[in-house]
């Protein structure tokens, strides 16, 4: 959806049953995904976006505690009319592109909700600043724990409760104190931590052309093209487009 002249929260707040929204501007395309708030019945708060500041949406997706933060799932970013001559930017003059890199980097940094990030870029030369966080394991389960792991947990749990026989042994007082501290809501997150988490999907796209000669060390000789994501100099890498669930009723 172009919102170029619509209130997102508008939207969202007209829609309660919507679980996802991709919302697109010429710099930026963000899908937002709103079943957390939906299956914990509680409204989606005001969202604050920054649709031409970058770093300044940077900043957003750092805070674990902004909202934004915990919608946002995919994200797209250009950085394309950021272009500088090259000669300046490897003499250190076109220091303003660098800055909006290390934005990006450090929000990958902090950012645990982030499912997938693709940049373009006028330069592939940043590629290895960006690539880095490529399949990192971040903090959004794939699936939910398999209900016989969960079975075989709550066994051991209910074996090792206190009976009146063992409360009388004082080797088991340090285990039944342990034990005791295990609530409901203490179960719920050992299963979320041991679920399979999701791996980040990280892109990077340039026009520029690279080639790697064949060396000493029998690297191959790889070539980046425009839409490609050059990874350990041997594969690449095509980006999938932004989709997702659309509107859920009204």
């Amino acid at each position: 959806m172009d919102t170029g002249r619509m209130d997102e929260n508008a939207i969202i707040q007209s829609c309660p049953n919507l679980l996802e929204l991709t919302l697109l501007r010429e710099l930026i395309e963000v899908q937002l995904d709103f079943r957390e708030y939906r299956a914990a019945k509680t409204p989606i708060p005001k969202l604050t976006f920054s649709w031409f500041n970058l770093p300044k949406l940077a900043a957003y997706l750092s805070d674990p505690e902004n909202p934004l933060t915990k919608c946002v799932r995919r994200l797209r970013v250009s950085l394309l009319r950021c272009f500088v001559p090259v000669a300046d930017l490897e003499s250190g003059n076109a220091s303003n592109f660098p800055y909006y890199v290390n934005a990006v980097v450090k929000m990958l940094e902090k950012n645990e909700r982030l499912e997938y990030l693709s940049v373009d870029s006028p330069y592939i030369r940043f590629v290895s600043d960006i690539k880095r966080f490529h399949l990192k394991p971040i903090h959004r389960q794939r699936k939910p724990l398999q209900r016989k792991c969960m079975l075989a947990f709550l066994s051991v749990l209910e074996s090792r409760a206190p009976t009146e026989q063992t409360k009388k042994k004082k080797k088991n007082e340090n285990s039944e104190t342990v034990l005791g501290q295990i609530d409901q809501h203490v179960v719920v997150n050992i299963f979320s931590f041991a679920a399979p988490p999701v791996l980040r999907e990280v892109y990077f796209e340039s026009p520029q052309r690279v080639v790697f000669d064949d060396g000493p060390q029998g690297q191959r000789r790889v070539q980046g093209r425009h839409g490609q994501f050059l990874q350990d100099q041997q594969a690449q890498l095509a980006p999938p487009a932004l989709h997702g669930e659309q509107e859920q009723g009204n």
